[in-house]
């Protein structure tokens, strides 16, 4: 809507979410010199058909940083890090991973760039991407953590563990359970 009125020179608008454009308010001279289109002229109409295809709002709210993934992705990598997919944890020993991947992630996603490289990955079959150097990761919240168990603040927290998803399911007499195996299995 603030596009198709913006290139008529129209910079206040109807809509809630942007009611007028983001730029500095435009001299008489500057707004003179621009060529804007004419409202529901043969290019005006020409514009909106391009502007606003359905298949090109749906590439603009996935470039938007609302539809992007790659933090959750990070995150993700943390926690897997920390606690692998691959290796059984009981509750009190998951639940202290999870945590110490969310103190990680917290104090080392927003890290700056200290550089650039330039990698040549295989697949690229000689081509390369350019990649962003971050800053080492600091492990301050690890010192946190030692104050923490050094004052007793930890024995605060209470933490139990919630029932199985078992639990409340009834459970067979094994006797009759291995009795009524043996009576279906075809090897007897």
């Amino acid at each position: 809507m603030s596009l198709k009125n913006h290139v008529v020179n129209k910079h206040q608008h109807d809509d809630l979410l942007f009611p007028k454009c983001a730029h500095p308010k435009l001299r008489a001279t500057e707004e003179r010199k621009k060529k804007w289109l004419k409202r529901d002229s043969e290019p005006h109409l020409k514009f909106q058909n391009v502007m606003f295809k359905k298949q090109l709002m749906e590439d603009i709210g996935n470039c938007s940083s609302i539809g992007q993934t790659s933090r959750i992705e990070s995150y993700h990598s943390v926690v897997n890090h920390f606690a692998p997919k691959m290796i059984h944890f009981h509750y009190e020993n998951m639940l202290c991973r999870l945590l110490l991947a969310v103190m990680h992630y917290n104090e080392n996603c927003g890290r700056d760039t200290k550089g650039l490289s330039i990698v040549y990955p295989k697949f690229k079959h000689g081509g390369y991407t350019v990649r962003k150097i971050l800053e080492d990761p600091s492990y301050s919240y690890v010192n946190q953590m030692f104050d923490m168990l050094e004052s007793g603040d930890y024995r605060k927290v209470a933490v139990v563990a919630p029932p199985t998803l078992s639990a409340d399911k009834q459970h067979p007499d094994k006797v009759q359970a291995f009795a009524e195996f043996k009576k279906r299995s075809r090897f007897n």
